[in-house]
């Protein structure tokens, strides 16, 4: 059987075929001019710039956050410039990376180890004398933890729809090999810091930064919200069960990022020692002396060993004990979270489909029945009422299914639902579901809950998959638009349709509100886009923001989203033994129960066992090697 991995990679901006992906060619240089010099107490003169298209926002780019790293070494504060004048008007480096075909990532970019910067977008209101201090939005991008840059999506468009009400803010961190190699030798020279985290520890002196110098920018400190996608919502979710980070933020939205069952978001410190020993082999070094004089390039070209041990698509935050304390999940079962926070938390409605590896888009219920078992094995009777469940007599599907099979669709469907270890290994509404009920079992008072459906979107013209929602809520006025699903061309358009520009405008006036006052409903008059009030996630009432266009049901609030669906997965997932899939060996301490442990190389055995069949092209082994994985 052949299979097809259909991806729906999200290219961002292009110039010509050969340049590839360039948000730094999105602008002509005669639209970008010196802008206003502020004076930072703590760093010094910083000149930023201005833009015809935002003339209400001024931009602060490649500002160093931290002192450039040394490898594998927790990062230290930038200390400024002194006397001199920082010339804040290009992007800098981007931390070191494999450059994806249709990823945001350019060949054009320039990569270097010394990447630790930030860029800000700010009212030009917030700069004059007095001005009042704006909260603050801190984006943490995506990218599998092994790619990425801050500025992949434009900023100054979501400053200006939030009526110059907020300042924004885009951080790179150290990536892959770079900012996730742990074990126990590398512990033993970080002076107590830990190892395996040190892209999320420099996410976290970003966070430390801001709270120290973004008043200088018309920001308040004191008023952060955290907001990422996929990778960087996982980080949020990181920061939001990890005590260090409590101070530094106040509220927090998580988009795509509740990989809690699905994903090996967290590794272990032996799996982290072997794949540390793994480099170690693979660069010939006998000692960390050595890897150290490894140079970056060497070093990326060795990625296929990122797949030693268990791992979110290669990569994943360290358990070690100091920066990462427990998996993910485990931490919000237990009730150890930062409850004091409003949470924002949401999924795209087909998250599996830009990944799905099926034999082709007219799929048969012979194949669907054949993928399920392949991923997630069932009894016939399980499988009888998964189907059950997604049947088109009983569940909703668009009235118009393009060229994939209704079968394609309910594979999508199940998939982006699935609560155990399946084939894709994303977020879906059911565990987002989950993870709600944790957080208000452990005591938060205000979470919202929404589902992306808008299609057609930035790519594709009938899924609402995963990593597109960005660009509506940076309110971004050019979009890639898909051309040939099965080979990854785009064209490109500045002409956005109004369905997409209202959403734009309505995704990012309720960001934009809930990082003002931690409640996303509107303040003012926004019947034009057909705004309606978001209430609260609760329990019994479980209500949901449905992001879906005119035409095909608007703005809307549902009650009880899948939840049918989603009782089914939870039971199926505690059936299997996979509720909570991967557990670390480290004692919890408020937690009253611990189910039973399932180690990583124990998960990794039955993957093993499951996927064993599958051919060369097909499928996990396939899919995971060549995704991006945002």
């Amino acid at each position: 059987m052949t299979f097809i991995t259909i991806k729906l990679f999200v290219a961002l901006f292009v110039s010509s075929a050969a340049d590839g992906p360039c948000i730094r060619c999105l602008y002509p240089p005669n639209t970008v001019t010196p802008g206003p010099i502020v004076n930072a107490p703590n760093l010094g003169r910083i000149a930023g710039l201005d833009r015809a298209e935002y003339p209400s926002v001024v931009e602060f780019r490649g500002i160093p956050y931290a002192e450039p790293p040394l490898r594998w070494q927790p990062p230290k504060m930038h200390k400024g410039w002194g006397g001199d004048t920082f010339n804040a008007t290009d992007y800098g480096n981007i931390c070191f990376q494999k450059i994806y075909p249709g990823g945001l990532e350019s060949e054009d970019d320039p990569q270097s180890e010394d990447c630790l910067l930030l860029q800000i977008a700010t009212p030009r209101s917030a700069l004059e004398a007095g001005a009042k201090k704006l909260p603050v939005m801190l984006w943490i991008h995506g990218g599998a933890f092994k790619f990425g840059k801050g500025w992949e999506f434009d900023a100054a468009p979501l400053v200006a729809a939030s009526r110059e009400e907020t300042v924004v803010v885009l951080i790179n961190y150290r990536l892959g090999i770079f900012g996730y190699l742990g074990g126990d030798e590398l512990m033993s020279r970080t002076n107590g810091t830990g190892a395996g985290n040190f892209g999320t520890q420099d996410q976290r002196m970003a966070m430390k930064w801001v709270k120290e110098n973004v008043g200088a920018f018309g920001g308040d400190g004191d008023d952060v919200t955290l907001f990422g996608q996929s990778a960087g919502a996982m980080s949020v979710l990181n920061h939001l069960s990890q005590p260090e980070s409590y101070p530094l933020y106040s509220k927090v939205i998580v988009e795509s990022g509740s990989q809690l069952f699905t994903s090996n978001n967290n590794i272990t410190i032996d799996d982290a020692n072997m794949k540390y020993n793994a480099f170690l082999n693979g660069t010939g070094c006998e000692d960390i002396d050595c890897l150290l004089t490894v140079d970056a390039e060497s070093l990326l070209d060795l990625y296929e060993y990122a797949n030693t041990a268990p791992a979110y698509w290669g990569w994943s935050p360290v358990i070690d004990g100091v920066s990462v304390t427990e998996f993910y999940l485990n931490l919000f079962e237990a009730q150890l979270f930062n409850n004091q926070v409003p949470i924002l938390i949401g999924t795209n409605r087909e998250e599996a489909a830009g990944y799905m590896s099926i034999p082709s888009n007219n799929l048969t219920e012979e194949e669907f029945d054949s993928l399920i078992q392949r991923f997630s094995p069932m009894s016939t009777e399980e499988l009888a009422e998964l189907k059950q469940l997604y049947n088109p007599k009983v569940y909703s599907y668009p009235a118009e299914l393009g060229e994939y099979s209704i079968w394609a669709w309910m594979y999508a469907r199940a998939q982006t639902d699935m609560m155990v270890v399946a084939e894709l290994g994303l977020p879906g509404h059911c565990q987002d579901r989950w993870l709600a009920q944790k957080l208000l079992e452990g005591g938060s008072k205000s979470i919202y809950m929404y589902q992306w459906d808008h299609t057609p979107n930035t790519v594709s013209e009938i899924f609402a998959a995963h990593g597109y929602e960005p660009f509506n809520v940076f309110n971004m006025l050019v979009y890639p638009v898909w051309e040939a699903q099965q080979t990854g061309n785009f064209t490109y358009r500045d002409d956005a349709t109004a369905a997409r520009t209202k959403m734009g405008h309505a995704m990012s006036s309720y960001w934009s509100s809930f990082a003002v006052s931690g409640n996303p409903s509107p303040t003012r008059d926004t019947s034009e886009l057909g705004m309606v009030q978001w209430p609260k996630f609760t329990t019994e009432a479980e209500l949901t923001l449905m992001l879906e266009d005119d035409s095909k049901g608007g703005l809307r609030v549902e009650q009880h989203l899948l939840k049918e669906q989603c009782d089914w997965h939870l039971q199926y997932a505690n059936s299997v033994g996979q509720y909570l899939p991967l557990k670390s060996e480290m004692l919890m301490t408020a937690s009253a129960t611990k189910p039973t442990v399932m180690t990583a190389m124990t998960l990794m055995t039955l993957m093993t066992v499951s996927i064993s069949n599958l051919s060369p092209t097909s499928g996990l082994g396939a899919g995971r090697a060549t995704e991006h994985g945002r």
